[in-house]
């Protein structure tokens, strides 16, 4: 979790834009959901949400501000796409993770009636 601190501080040092550290945090919480679930835990995959969420937040409050109506729309569409596209992809996260937990105790179940 320290990487979530180094980004912003690495990215603001070269002056990167403000929606590039948006969308640098939005790989970074991708990365912590994917890791949270490759070895159990459920507090990374948690900060992971929780750091998607932060971004998107930032994504649509500061660094989306476009003068044409039309523009702050499709933008906001984007980032509604992209929340729905993360939740899937959690989504389908989960059952599979479910799905190797109860073969794992199955296993254990089926080893211990013998």
């Amino acid at each position: 979790m320290q990487h979530a601190l180094l980004l912003p501080l690495l990215l603001y040092a070269f002056h990167v834009p403000s929606i590039l550290l948006s969308c640098g945090f939005l790989c970074l919480a991708i990365g912590y959901i994917i890791l949270g679930f490759c070895r159990p835990y459920r507090v990374i995959r948690v900060f992971g949400l929780v750091l998607v969420m932060i971004s998107i937040c930032k994504l649509i409050l500061l660094d989306i501000s476009y003068d044409q109506l039309f523009l702050r729309a499709v933008s906001f569409l984007f980032c509604g796409a992209l929340c729905l596209g993360i939740s899937f992809f959690y989504h389908y996260m989960m059952q599979k993770y479910r799905k190797k937990e109860l073969e794992v105790v199955g296993n254990q179940k089926g080893s211990v009636k013998k």
